[in-house]
């Protein structure tokens, strides 16, 4: 992977590799993550374009970079995240990182909630019964129609540079005990939730390669039994907005703090052959 990488335009020695994270609000776990590991780094230089909700998907390829105009609320957080960068130039970088954006186990989990195939478990109800072939296809369907792959897809077309993906982590230990309990009680109890997570996995690592970039998943030690995130890295999540980082509620599941980014950034740090010093 190291070699395919370098091959794609890493830097030479002596020159702190460039890498630019794109991302939405998960995006901000590994900014903050970021700041506990970086010293251990010192050949990576990061740059951090985020946005909440959708905002990402409203960069455009203007020439050689990537550009929100006319969107202010857009502009302005990816001012505030990157320390002043309103575009991404694909020319000042050496690597490129897509956080979150729809890549996201939590959408093949709901998708299983309601469409079940004949060979799939009958032991939690759910509406509407699938061939096996429409439920993989719409499997594949929700990775490959996520933003990380659209904009990926943006991304190479400009450049060869190397690509990297990470997904949305998965929910905390908290979901077994949330709106969707039943859900998520049966994933972690079923055998079918471990087949669901090889499922999406495999998918990934495909669509991911489909475009020349590496799928990242998610660390091993920030996992709790399947399918979940180990509770206590809930820590520290915070809202990126331009008027500073806001907590997230004590209710919400699905964003981690900087403990988690820290693992995830050093993982995809380490894909592209760059170790702790």
């Amino acid at each position: 992977m190291t070699e395919d990488l370098r091959a794609s335009g890493m830097p030479g020695r002596g020159r702190p590799l460039r890498l630019c994270a794109i991302g939405n609000s998960h995006l901000a776990a590994l900014r903050s993550g970021w700041g506990l590991c970086a010293a251990a780094y010192p050949a990576v230089q990061a740059t951090w374009f985020g946005a909440m909700w959708d905002g990402i998907a409203q960069l455009r390829r203007v020439g050689g970079a990537l550009r929100a105009d006319h969107v202010p609320k857009v502009e302005a957080t990816l001012a505030w995240t990157s320390g002043g960068l309103r575009q991404v130039v694909f020319e000042d970088y050496d690597a490129f990182l897509l956080v979150g954006l729809g890549l996201s186990f939590t959408s093949l989990a709901r998708l299983y909630g309601t469409n079940r195939t004949l060979s799939q478990s009958k032991a939690l109800p759910f509406k509407r019964l699938l061939s096996e072939a429409a439920f993989e296809a719409a499997s594949k369907g929700l990775v490959q129609g996520s933003q990380s792959l659209a904009l990926a897809g943006v991304i190479r077309e400009a450049t060869p540079k190397p690509l990297l993906l990470v997904p949305d982590p998965l929910p905390s230990e908290a979901a077994a005990k949330g709106p969707e309990a039943a859900l998520w009680r049966h994933l972690a109890s079923d055998a079918d939730g471990a087949s669901l997570l090889a499922r999406f996995a495999a998918q990934a690592h495909l669509a991911a390669r489909s475009v020349n970039a590496v799928f990242i998943p998610q660390p091993p030690e920030t996992r709790a039994s399947p399918p979940f995130t180990h509770d206590r890295l809930r820590r520290g999540a915070v809202r990126m907005k331009p008027s500073g980082d806001t907590l997230f509620e004590e209710t919400d599941i699905g964003h981690m703090g900087l403990e988690y980014g820290a693992a995830v950034i050093s993982s995809a740090v380490a894909a592209l052959g760059i170790h702790a010093s």
